[in-house]
């Protein structure tokens, strides 16, 4: 992915200075008594400062019929904590307790293959006046409204295959109480409302893959793709998993990934040293150590023949085709880095828009990216729309021919020169913000567990020579190394679109 690139404008302070300056010598990294480990990279434009807390747990660390977990237990990071979203603890405490006792039964007797339509309706009744009365009790939303009076902004969070991250962007004179939050939440999780969030996530998943092509294609392609790995899975989990979570299921997954050896602080503002070392090591550093967890490192093993699918949705067509990559440390890396701008982001004047969207209009969209994360070997892929009324073969069948060019012709050195400087003045065509800049930081530094990553990366990146690209081309873009999914369009196809209304809208 090319998404590490445009972190590293934040510490950039002209186009002059970008070719001499290295980003690591602004940064301040180091790993607290407790194993926490941290970056302070001071940006003083503008008072304010991006706290972000990345644990290094993602969908790729769940076990199976547990797919969702890390992405459900997010959400359930905003629910508060014994002392934040409660009018009064020692009441709520116990109606928590049994709504968990009542939901993990009625789980339970779903999942059964005979269930017990009688005993469902009373469980269900139950937990719906549980419900009730606790929310009589509970403060909704208390915790983002704590931030937002406090001048809080781009209050979320996120979960990927490889890690989930919290953060929030505050006034620079807030940074105790942002670290007092997020420890707080981080170490006192209340699962409030944990059955009704479940609700939410699975209608998000309807939404978001089930309702959606695009969603639906990367789901079936990611399957294909991968038969061992948990890149595999979707990162919001199967349907099926999702309705079996309980409150004891996710806090097992919290206890053995959420440990302050597993966890990295990124403060990336208008903050110096000085004033956040004292606050890192009262907050962060007082987080009890645990052991770190051990990793169950499945190894998607080599492919060994071309696969195949198709998907029947009533959407426009499209083709993916990937090939499978490796990851840090293996110096490949920087190299398909390069073939993601050579091939698709450039614009206009990449290759594959030259040749299937501009040149032969055998499409009307063309890109390629790398997926579905960093931290373990993934793919690099190129997805196609073709533009009617050309078919998937043909689009599949011109993307190829630009991937045998590669490895028969070496780009030339004027074309990758012209690529090297593209790429850098990508990076100073747009400043990113203090959020973009921790979360590329923070993504790409648990994927490779190298602190100066960026600009080790650029680096990397302007070493690449036409020798290399064509080297990896030959090596990993083969048939047997390669999965192709199409979408097969299920709409009725229009009698005369250049005559009928309803076909020109189409």
């Amino acid at each position: 992915m090319k998404i590490w690139m445009v972190a590293l404008l934040g510490l950039l302070v002209s186009a002059s200075a970008f070719g001499e300056t290295r980003l690591s010598d602004k940064m301040l990294f180091g790993t607290l008594d407790n194993g926490v480990r941290y970056f302070i990279v001071n940006r003083p434009t503008a008072p304010v400062f991006t706290g972000m807390v990345f644990v290094d747990a993602g969908s790729a660390e769940e076990r199976t019929n547990e797919t969702g977990i890390a992405h459900l237990l997010e959400h359930m990071a905003f629910k508060g904590t014994p002392w934040m979203g409660t009018r009064d603890w020692a009441k709520e405490r116990p109606l928590q307790e049994e709504i968990e006792k009542t939901g993990s039964q009625l789980t339970a007797e779903r999942q059964k293959s005979t269930p017990d339509k009688e005993l469902i309706d009373q469980l269900e009744k139950r937990l719906a006046e549980l419900s009730k009365e606790v929310a009589e009790i509970i403060l909704p939303n208390e915790y983002d409204n704590l931030v937002t009076r406090e001048g809080g902004q781009e209050i979320n969070a996120s979960t990927s295959t490889d890690w989930t991250n919290y953060y929030m962007t505050l006034p620079s004179t807030r940074l105790e109480f942002w670290a007092l939050l997020e420890t707080q939440r981080l170490l006192y999780p209340s699962w409030r409302e944990f059955y009704l969030e479940r609700d939410v996530v699975t209608e998000e998943r309807r939404m978001s893959v089930e309702d959606s092509p695009s969603g639906r294609m990367y789901e079936e392609f990611k399957a294909a793709a991968f038969k061992a790995h948990p890149y595999r899975n979707p990162i919001i989990g199967w349907m099926s998993d999702i309705r079996s979570l309980t409150v004891a299921r996710v806090a097992d997954f919290y206890n053995k990934w959420y440990v302050p050896s597993n966890m990295v602080v990124l403060l990336v503002g208008d903050v110096d040293e000085a004033r956040a070392m004292p606050i890192l090591k009262k907050y962060f550093g007082s987080i009890p150590s645990r052991p770190s967890p051990a990793r169950a490192n499945t190894v998607e093993p080599p492919q060994v023949g071309e696969k195949r699918i198709s998907v029947s949705i009533a959407a426009e067509p499209e083709v993916w085709i990937g090939w499978h990559k490796p990851t840090f440390p293996n110096d490949d890396m920087a190299v398909f880095e390069v073939l993601q701008f050579l091939l698709s982001d450039v614009g206009r004047s990449s290759r594959l828009y030259s040749s299937l969207v501009k040149g032969a209009r055998i499409c009307q969209s063309a890109e390629s990216f790398t997926a579905p994360g960093d931290k373990y070997p993934g793919l690099f892929v190129v997805r196609l729309e073709p533009r009617a009324p050309h078919t998937n073969a043909e689009a599949e069948a011109a993307a190829l021919v630009e991937i045998e060019r590669l490895k028969s012709e070496p780009v030339s050195e004027k074309e990758l020169e012209k690529i090297r400087n593209q790429i850098d003045s990508h990076l100073l065509q747009s400043i990113e913000t203090n959020r973009d800049f921790a979360r590329r930081l923070g993504a790409y530094y648990l994927a490779s567990g190298d602190p100066q990553i960026l600009d080790t990366m650029r680096e990397k990146m302007r070493n690449v020579t036409p020798q290399d690209i064509q080297r990896v081309a030959q090596k990993y873009f083969t048939v047997d190394n390669r999965t192709v999914a199409e979408l097969v369009s299920t709409r009725p196809k229009a009698k005369d679109s250049s005559t009928s209304p309803t076909g020109a809208a189409q």
